[in-house]
């Protein structure tokens, strides 16, 4: 894999392979690269996809549709999956750390997507 991803030409090339890459490892039905532009918008910029999926590369998204708060999580925490769109997620129990501090897992790769996340994915037809 490493090797496939290191024979790219450009970084498009690099972010189209990686896409690639990933897919064939975790077998998801879609895979994409996103980047942050200087004026806060988003664009996919790498993507691998089940066939006849409707593809998003070069879908840019508006500043206003990324929260401050949920650009903050995805630029700490640069992996982000969501094996089932519509999954509500699960309680974290205890939800407050021994000390009494709700728990921290804004780097937990496995921590649930928000409900307003979730309804955008659902207007997109994810």
């Amino acid at each position: 894999m490493i090797d496939q991803i290191a024979e790219a030409q450009d970084i498009d090339a690099l972010c189209e392979e990686a896409a690639f890459q990933m897919r064939s490892l975790i077998g998801f039905d879609r895979v994409m690269i996103y980047r942050f532009e200087e004026d806060e918008s988003g664009i996919v910029v790498g993507e691998a996809l089940r066939e006849g999926m409707d593809p998003f590369l070069g879908l840019r998204y508006p500043a206003p549709d990324i929260p401050k708060k949920a650009r903050a999580l995805y630029k700490r925490s640069l992996l982000r999956i969501i094996s089932d769109a519509s999954d509500d997620g699960h309680a974290i129990i205890p939800a407050l750390s021994p000390g009494g501090e709700p728990l921290d897992l804004s780097i937990s790769s496995t921590r649930a997507v928000s409900p307003i996340h979730r309804e955008y994915l659902s207007n997109m037809g994810v």
